[in-house]
């Protein structure tokens, strides 16, 4: 829960207040009361009926209560046996139906996030897979058609194309210009614009970091946002002036492990304690559990330290295993003052099938799940997924796709 107030506008009304009974008690004195008896003694007019309550209402502040609803989902990792599958002509391609299972549910959210793990430069660059990847544009345009309005565009893998892979993204995001992406840029000025959007009188300001870029020199320090204390306390600071809510990407943790390391522990106690509402982990591949934690003033930040993997070619099971994670976003105003809750966070389990040809790719929730195609006990798998959610948070909600 946080508390936020317009401190100015208390301060300018308090001063005028204050001035208007310095003034009234100057023309009291100056120009004399007139007094009225009370069993002999004279009494100043302001007294008179002192038991008269009518003029001692206290103004009622009514509350408003708004709402929005926070969901994200992980890594879009794109490989050749992804955009062939998608190829439609020999420069086309479209990448919509593998998120056509899950598009009823991100078109139900007000913020939903994606992490584009690698970068969409576009056919001209030239196509590439592992490890120095390029993908087809249309990625963008199939994020944009599923409803996805929050891309991380800051990973290991951002500047495998180098600036020229950064700008041919933005250029094709500049079509939806209602989609904030965030982690990279190619001026000073981009960078230092926070990003936010507005959905049910709630204002979110967005940002995304990475841990590195596998070694790749970075032409520009705007072109992609390292995780830096120094950088992320002056980031924070200015987007919680801005918004209602702090919403951060942090690409981090250690590949194919479902467990939390010692640098995702310092940096998201940092985040709490600089006030983010939501701290958005992925780069694990994998998932790992949510958890709530305490920042230095009393707020609860939600964390989801890993999201997994949503589209990929990965053949691990783990890998091939994540999530739609939510959770609702409440705004109470009572006159100045604003509180943001959080409130019932919940995960939809997904599951990246594909053919044996790697064909027919779809993000599909646990509740769709082709079992007799799934390699292995699917229950099991599912169990255990449940499990390795709740580590931290016991209740946390396990929904399907008929709950939306």
């Amino acid at each position: 829960m946080k508390k936020r107030k317009v401190n100015r506008r208390i301060l300018v009304t308090a001063v005028l207040l204050v001035f208007i009974l310095l003034f009234s008690a100057f023309l009291g004195i100056a120009y004399g009361q007139r007094p009225y008896i009370v069993d002999g003694v004279d009494r100043p007019t302001s007294q008179v009926n002192p038991d008269d309550t009518s003029q001692q209402e206290e103004m009622i502040v009514e509350s408003k209560i708004t709402r929005a609803t926070f969901v994200g989902t992980g890594d879009i990792l794109i490989h050749y046996t992804n955009w062939e599958d998608a190829q439609i002509s020999e420069t086309t391609f479209d990448f919509r139906p593998a998120f056509s299972a899950v598009k009823p549910i991100i078109q139900q959210a007000d913020f939903a996030f994606a992490n584009e793990e690698t970068i969409p430069g576009g056919i001209e660059l030239g196509l590439q897979s592992y490890p120095m990847f390029n993908s087809p544009s249309e990625v963008i345009d199939a994020l944009a058609d599923t409803g996805f309005n929050l891309i991380q565009q800051a990973s290991n893998h951002t500047l495998d194309q180098g600036e020229a892979g950064i700008a041919n993204a933005l250029m094709t995001w500049s079509n939806y210009p209602d989609v904030a992406v965030a982690g990279s840029y190619t001026s000073q000025s981009q960078r230092d614009e926070i990003k936010i959007i507005e959905q049910n009188g709630i204002r979110a300001a967005f940002l995304a970091y990475s841990y590195g870029t596998n070694g790749i020199p970075v032409p520009n320090s705007y072109n992609i946002n390292l995780i830096d204390e120094t950088a992320i306390r002056s980031d924070v600071t200015r987007a919680n002036e801005m918004a209602d809510i702090v919403i951060v990407g942090m690409h981090w943790g250690d590949e194919d492990s479902h467990e939390v390391n010692e640098m995702q522990r310092s940096y998201g106690q940092l985040l709490a304690d600089l006030g983010v509402d939501i701290v958005v982990g992925t780069h694990p591949h994998v998932l790992q559990p949510v958890e709530w934690l305490t920042g230095v003033d009393g707020n609860k930040t939600y964390v989801i330290w890993s999201m997994g993997n949503a589209l990929s070619t990965q053949l691990a099971v783990p890998n091939l295993t994540g999530g739609l994670f939510g959770i609702t976003i409440e705004k109470e105003e009572r006159g100045e003052d604003v509180e943001i809750r959080l409130l019932d966070p919940f995960v939809v389990p997904t599951w990246n099938d594909y053919t044996s040809d790697y064909r027919n790719f779809l993000i599909t929730p646990f509740d769709q799940v082709d079992t007799s195609r799934f390699p292995g006990d699917f229950t099991a798998h599912q169990i255990q997924t449940e499990e390795l959610l709740r580590t931290y948070i016991k209740d946390l909600d396990i929904r399907s796709s008929d709950d939306f």
